[in-house]
């Protein structure tokens, strides 16, 4: 899909600083510190691949390591292979050894710095300390990297030639000439509120939606865009200026669309199908969503299980028999709606016949029907009751899990 790459112009320290009296509306953007194999710096403006420009957009990979998959009992083990779409991204899911390989992502904002190990390989730096090995799984692994250096402008970057890539809080002296697409969806479950990516790719109101009309190809910037909805296999696309048109033929239009992302902060990021899809409105805002220092350090996820015996464990949980981290995610769906919850939202997950019932913090809450953390699929949970005494509960022994 084409799409326009001069989306930003870095403006230098003594420039004027727009929407200063704002606050610093720009925070949410990415920003760092690439470092390249010739020892050369760019540091600027950066856009992951051409979709992942903000601190609360996600890093996708498999996880390499998986240390708490030894306590899985031996007849729940197999080998497998499987590609899947996450979000968006088509992730290798493939078994590795007698274990199943695990996603992993991780928000930008949680990270401090990605160091390639390889042609698919790199080592993940979390804020806290940890360091994650992954090994491919997305586009987000192996992909060029644009960075709109403060003095150069703008550079590519393949991913062969970058030593590491340093993240930091996005200074007040830049200014990006797009929006950040944000608004209103509306679902067969409801509405939905906040940044959006379209098709998960478009976030930026100089991005294009592409498609055809009765008078040709069209390729229309959201910043022109008030709303779109669906009319059967179609869109029905209302402009800024009160014109109306009809738009087919590509995914941005029609039901091969990949997903409206929409980072709502009840929940998280969920993602929308065509099926459930209705409509959006976008609206102007200089917003582009939290700074990079509003991410805490991540710590581990600490709580009580309840088992269907009546007992009760408390102390250090990896849910799934993987995710034990506040950084990670709890991930479920329901009626052509996925969700991608950080698990420092989540206060308690209670298993059900069919699923999983999510109440968060916020107090939405959430039946979720499929996914692997919420259903029986999953791999149970493993509660460090002492530092040197461990549980492990399958999935149907669970009742109930409350975080702390």
């Amino acid at each position: 899909m084409t799409r326009q790459h001069l989306w930003v112009l870095l403006v230098v320290a003594g420039s004027l600083v727009a929407g200063a009296a704002d606050g610093h509306p720009l925070q949410g953007f990415l920003y760092g510190t690439v470092e390249t194999l010739s020892k050369q710096e760019y540091t600027g403006v950066i856009r992951w691949g051409k979709e992942e420009s903000f601190w609360d957009d996600h890093f996708n990979s498999v996880k390499e390591n998986l240390p708490y998959q030894k306590y899985l009992p031996e007849g729940q083990r197999g080998r497998r292979r499987k590609l899947i779409e996450i979000f968006g991204k088509d992730v290798d899911v493939a078994w590795e050894g007698d274990y199943a390989a695990r996603q992993f992502v991780a928000r930008f904002g949680d990270i401090v710095s990605i160091e390639p190990a390889g042609k698919e390989r790199a080592d993940v730096h979390l804020k806290g300390g940890s360091v994650e090995r992954v090994n491919g799984g997305s586009n987000d692994i192996g992909n060029e990297i644009t960075i709109y250096d403060e003095s150069l402008g703008e550079m590519k970057v393949p991913w062969e030639r970058i030593d590491k890539v340093t993240f930091r809080s996005t200074p007040s002296n830049v200014d990006v000439t797009a929006r950040r697409l944000s608004g209103d969806v509306t679902t067969v479950a409801g509405e939905f509120s906040g940044f959006i990516q379209w098709d998960s790719d478009e976030c930026l109101s100089t991005d294009k939606l592409d498609g055809e009309s009765e008078d040709g190809k069209m390729s229309i910037p959201f910043g022109k865009i008030r709303s779109i909805a669906r009319e059967g296999a179609h869109s029905r696309v209302k402009l800024a200026d009160g014109r109306d048109l009809t738009l087919f033929g590509s995914n941005d239009v029609d039901e091969s669309i990949r997903g409206i992302l929409v980072e709502d902060p009840r929940y998280g990021r969920v993602k929308i199908g065509w099926k459930a899809f209705e409509q959006v409105t976008f609206r102007e805002s200089r917003d582009t969503g939290r700074a990079y220092e509003d991410y805490p350090a991540p710590h581990e996820i600490r709580g009580t299980v309840r088992d269907t015996d009546g007992h009760v464990h408390t102390g250090r949980i990896a849910i799934d028999l993987d995710e034990a981290y506040t950084w990670e995610f709890l991930n479920g769906s329901r009626a052509d709606i996925d969700y991608l919850i950080p698990l420092e939202s989540v206060r308690s997950i209670e298993p059900q016949r069919r699923g999983s019932l999510v109440v968060l913090r916020g107090g939405a809450q959430l039946d979720l029907r499929e996914g692997k953390d919420v259903s029986d699929e999953s791999d149970g949970a493993l509660i460090w009751t002492r530092e040197t005494m461990k549980t492990y509960l399958a999935w149907d022994h669970v009742q109930r899990i409350d975080l702390d």
